[in-house]
């Protein structure tokens, strides 16, 4: 019965290939674990491959569960590597994305890991709008997110003998990162450390 109500809504709504991919996908999130290291940046996985540019798409743009799940699949690979007690900071949106979008991407991600871990959104902010990065250059994109992020400090050097993870969906110039992580920085307790993390690049 559900195969058929499958085929039905199929019929009447299309699934894109980014949908069908995810669809397909088996749930073996080591194949697609590869952990690599861009501009100061650990990257999970590679955006190239095809399973991972679905699943950030589809949860970037249509906030679909399943590629949420395996983008947090790859991420608590990470986490069970880790000895340190762990605070996740998301990147976050501006205020028109976040009301236009109804959600940030990478929150969603965070809250569907199931391995022990704190995520504070309270921390990092971006008060005000820019422009998509995915249509800038390199030195576009780097001028473009100059000054986007607000850091409560007071609440960061708070946090001590934690390693603090600055995480993001995908960074591609690593610009994004680079301006979040100047903004943390000079707050970070001195017995805490600072991770720039992606699920992919």
């Amino acid at each position: 019965m559900s195969k058929l109500l499958t085929v039905i809504i199929d019929l009447l709504f299309p699934p894109s290939n980014h949908q069908l991919l995810i669809r397909q996908y088996k749930n073996n999130d080591k194949n697609l674990y590869f952990n690599q290291i861009f501009n100061n940046t650990q990257c999970l996985s590679k955006y190239s491959e095809p399973v991972i540019k679905a699943a950030i798409t589809e949860n970037k743009f249509n906030n679909h569960k399943n590629a949420t799940r395996i983008l947090s699949g790859l991420l608590e690979i990470w986490i069970e590597k880790q000895s340190s007690k762990i605070i996740l900071i998301p990147i976050p949106l501006g205020p028109k994305r976040y009301r236009e979008r109804g959600y940030n991407q990478v929150e969603n991600i965070l809250k569907e890991i199931k391995s022990p871990a704190i995520i504070r959104t309270d921390i990092l902010s971006r008060p005000i709008d820019t422009e998509p990065q995915s249509q800038l250059d390199k030195f576009a994109r780097q001028k473009n997110i100059k000054n986007a992020f607000k850091c409560s400090g007071a609440k960061l050097a708070e946090l001590e003998n934690v390693k603090i993870v600055l995480i993001d969906d995908v960074v591609t110039t690593g610009a994004t990162m680079g301006v979040a992580r100047a903004s943390l920085a000079p707050h970070l307790h001195p017995t805490s450390t600072l991770t720039c993390l992606a699920i992919a690049h």
